[in-house]
């Protein structure tokens, strides 16, 4: 069996929010007079709640300007203990001597936050951050870019802002973590009163014992912290 039989069978196993959150570099296209744009996007393995935001750079500091400017913020609620990124020269380096004096490494390090990176050529290691990237581009770019002529990245970003908005607090989600738990959006799974007791329990929450989340009232909160 290959790899790519595998990954249809094995699964990334997390058990709460924030025990892992995966982040990539995604490019989107050109934009007339600006030129390439990327998508820094990170999305949480266990409850699929995700962020992104938009850059004209793909490097170092671009992916760490999103993790302390971006990421953490809409995360406030609850620590990061794990950022799954792929082997790019933005997060990390080959080179055993420097890899301690990386600028990515560095910051997760300052942020007690462990970072791993994935098999090389292997992006399906990552595959709940891709997954996300194939719904932005399903869902919103191949759709707003039909609609609309964007003229600068900010005004591109408002209207990602409101679709991963949408996604993360609207959007009936399909993930059978969120599923099996019987949630339906992310942020409800995303802001779950959980642990890590819960992995003896393998998943085994129980949505009736959990008190009920005021999603109106949580995505005003996080918005307020940005």
């Amino acid at each position: 069996m290959n790899f790519k039989e595998r990954s249809r069978t094995n699964h990334i196993s997390t058990y709460y929010p924030e025990q892992l959150v995966s982040q990539d570099t995604f490019y989107i296209g050109c934009l007339k007079g600006i030129g390439r744009i990327y998508h820094q996007i990170s999305c949480d393995n266990f409850s699929s709640f995700g962020v992104a935001k938009i850059y004209v750079f793909k490097n170092v500091d671009t992916s760490c300007d999103f993790v302390e400017n971006h990421l953490i913020k809409r995360f406030a609620r609850v620590k990061i203990e794990r950022l799954l990124t792929d082997c790019g020269t933005e997060y990390t380096t080959w080179h055993v001597d420097a890899k301690p004096k990386h600028k990515f490494e560095k910051m997760c390090k300052s942020m007690s936050i462990e970072h791993r990176t994935t098999k090389i050529r292997h992006p399906l290691t990552n595959g709940y951050v891709e997954r996300l990237n194939k719904t932005l581009l399903d869902e919103f770019y191949s759709l707003a870019f039909r609609k609309k002529r964007y003229e600068s990245i900010e005004e591109l970003q408002l209207d990602l802002d409101k679709f991963m908005d949408y996604y993360n607090y609207e959007r009936t989600h399909q993930g059978y973590k969120l599923k099996k738990n019987g949630y339906n959006i992310p942020v409800e799974a995303h802001l779950a009163k959980s642990s890590k007791k819960d992995l003896t329990n393998k998943l085994g929450f129980d949505k009736e014992k959990q008190n009920k989340i005021d999603v109106v009232k949580i995505r005003k909160e996080v918005l307020k912290n940005e």
